[in-house]
């Protein structure tokens, strides 16, 4: 992904050349291709170039008619659908199949919609666009949260990029720690506010907002709020027919570079993905390569037999990673080096090593991630629904169709409702080492209390609009980030397409997402048959737990906490991980490590003067 940033003096001070060259250079990590900048007098934007691309790469801020300059990290996605749309408002369009620049789509739609183009962009974007005649800053961040925006302002200075560390290095942001963000990390593993970071200088720009910048200050606007809109069609064949149409533009539009690597598990999503890539790759272009993690020598992982499969049937070659044996050793990024804390390393360190093999091979890599929020749901939530509104025929229709597909009696029984609740229960587990006199000063408790309170985020489709909506699933994409990952790799997840999105939150329940239904009768003749029916089974052992009787494990239950996470937790309250054989906990467990190595290795960083 490539690198922007910006500052915007809103007394009207000149922008300092020097600091801006120096903050663009220091994207360079993300960026290594061109970088420049752009002076207008009180606003000056900087942009470090990913070329994924080398047709369709160019380098911002760019402009097409010196009122609006741009930077931008953008794919934009549908291109011939929206340059029609423009060509109806900009008669030198008419005649254009499409226009294959990001960065000029997102300056004609500005032109013609003004701070509603965003509502007609589909894609992954974070960008900022200044307007010279009305002397305002357009920021926008994609519907689902794929693109990254932060900013700070101080004083009279705006300052913003899509990389936290180089918001940090303005010399006017200060290091001071947001512990809202802290306590929110410690309670639940990551910071539950989306505008938020945790500093308390630097604030996050939510997916689906534009936030607007001038001299009455700031602006923020959601413009797109996911909802549940009915797609009923008469036949089966036309929602398996849609479907695949909407598969095959989400995969093919995130194929737009030489070089393309896969993250490929023996599971039906991934192989979807590398079916359809295998299938919609130009023959001149690069060879496709997958990688995949295997737990096979700590426990039971069937993983190798179905990827190998899927590979061969493709014809894709494919490079398996010991996970255990990578787990052992330390994280090439060393533990705690992300911008904000993550409860993953040490613990998942082949996830770092995955990003950086994809790395090797790509500058653009694709996951399955992730299918199972959109094409998994319980009937049960529709039958309570039916039950609770009266709709006794419709709720009679519905459980014999799923009786029809599943073979079995639908899901509405006491047994049911109590396995829901002690699931519930048994995650409702208060951290015994939070810092007493910190619990009380933030008022953690009614924090826990309030956060944890079980709340019906859809009436027939919870657990989708739940994911959708959670701190911990936005905060899944910007682990993949170059600003954590810190390699030049645009890491792209078809199955967060915002059309599949909408498409599959108005599906029929039954029988399309039973199971991933609809996924696996689509793949028919696609994937190989194993694959297809494959149930979704979860790992038979922890990756954590795995761990626990290893040297690493014993270092970490004796760690020594900086001064300052001292301030946070009661070091003698937490627990021995070597100890823990509750998946759960141990991971709860893991989070005051996880924030000494974040204060030691990622706190501090120096400022750039200028």
């Amino acid at each position: 992904m490539s690198g922007i940033v910006g500052i915007v003096n809103l007394d009207g001070k000149p922008v300092s050349r020097e600091l801006l060259l120096s903050l663009t250079e220091s994207l360079s990590f993300r960026g290594p291709d061109e970088s420049n900048i752009w002076i207008g007098g009180s606003a000056g934007l900087g942009h470090a170039l990913l070329k994924t691309n080398q047709e369709l790469s160019i380098a911002s801020p760019v402009t097409l008619d010196g009122k609006t300059y741009l930077t931008a990290h953008a794919r934009i996605d549908d291109r011939e659908t929206l340059t029609a749309r423009l060509a109806e408002h900009l008669p030198d369009l008419r005649g254009a199949s499409q226009i294959n620049c990001d960065e000029h789509l997102i300056l004609l739609a500005y032109k013609v919609w003004g701070e509603d183009c965003v509502r007609h962009l589909i894609g992954d974007f974070s960008f900022a666009l200044w307007d010279l005649e009305k002397r305002l800053l357009f920021c926008a961040r994609d519907q689902i949260g794929v693109g990254q925006f932060f900013y700070a302002l101080i004083d009279q200075t705006f300052v913003f990029s899509n990389t936290l560390n180089c918001v940090r290095l303005h010399p006017a942001v200060s290091s001071r720690i947001n512990e809202r963000a802290i306590g929110d990390f410690l309670l639940f593993g990551v910071n539950h506010d989306p505008h938020t970071t945790i500093f308390e200088d630097i604030k996050r720009l939510p997916r689906a907002h534009t936030l607007v910048v001038s001299d009455k200050g700031i602006k923020l606007n959601e413009y797109w709020i996911p909802t549940s809109t009915p797609v009923r069609y008469r036949t089966s064949e036309e929602y398996v027919e849609s479907f695949r149409e909407l598969l095959d533009v989400a995969v093919s539009d995130r194929l737009r570079s030489s070089q393309v690597s896969l993250s490929m598990s023996g599971g039906l999503d991934s192989s979807m993905v590398a079916a359809i890539a295998k299938r919609k790759r130009h023959p001149v272009s690069g060879e496709l390569k997958a990688y995949c993690t295997l737990y096979e020598t700590a426990f039971q992982d069937d993983e190798r037999l179905y990827a190998s499969e899927v590979a061969d049937a493709l014809g894709i070659p494919i490079e398996f990673l010991d996970a255990p044996k990578i787990n052992m050793g330390e994280s090439s990024r060393t533990c705690g080096n992300a911008p904000e804390p993550f409860n993953v390393e040490p613990f998942y360190v082949v996830s770092d090593e995955l990003v950086l093999r994809l790395s090797t091979s790509s500058r653009v890599a694709l996951t399955g991630w992730d299918g199972d929020t959109f094409m998994s749901e319980t009937p049960r939530h529709l039958f309570h629904e039916l039950w609770r509104t009266g709709s006794f025929g419709p709720l009679c229709e519905q459980m014999f169709r799923y009786v029809y597909y599943q073979r079995r009696p639908p899901p509405v029984g006491i047994r049911t409702w109590w396995q829901d609740r002690k699931s519930q229960r048994e995650k409702s587990n208060y951290p015994v080492w939070i810092n007493p006199s910190f619990a009380k000063r933030m008022n953690l408790k009614e924090r826990w209390d309030h956060e944890t309170a079980f709340v019906n985020a859809h009436p027939t489709r919870p657990s989708a609009f739940r994911n959708l909506n959670s701190p911990m699933w936005s905060a899944l994409f910007s682990f993949f980030d170059a600003g954590v990952t810190r390699l030049p790799l645009e890491v792209r997840h078809p199955l967060t397409d915002v059309r599949l999105v909408n498409f599959l939150l108005g599906v029929p329940i039954i029988p399309w997402l039973l199971g991933k239904y609809i996924l696996r009768e689509t793949m028919r003749g696609v994937l190989p048959e194993s694959v297809r029916r494959r149930p979704k089974t979860p790992l038979s052992g922890d990756p954590g737990l795995q761990l626990r009787f290893s040297k690493k494990i014993a270092e970490i239950d004796s760690f020594d906490p900086a001064a300052d996470v001292s301030n946070y937790i009661d070091r003698s309250a937490v627990p021995s991980l070597a100890a823990e054989t509750d998946s759960f906990s141990y991971w709860v467990n893991a989070r005051p490590f996880s924030l000494d190595q974040w204060f030691r290795n990622s706190y501090k960083i120096e400022t750039t003067s200028g």
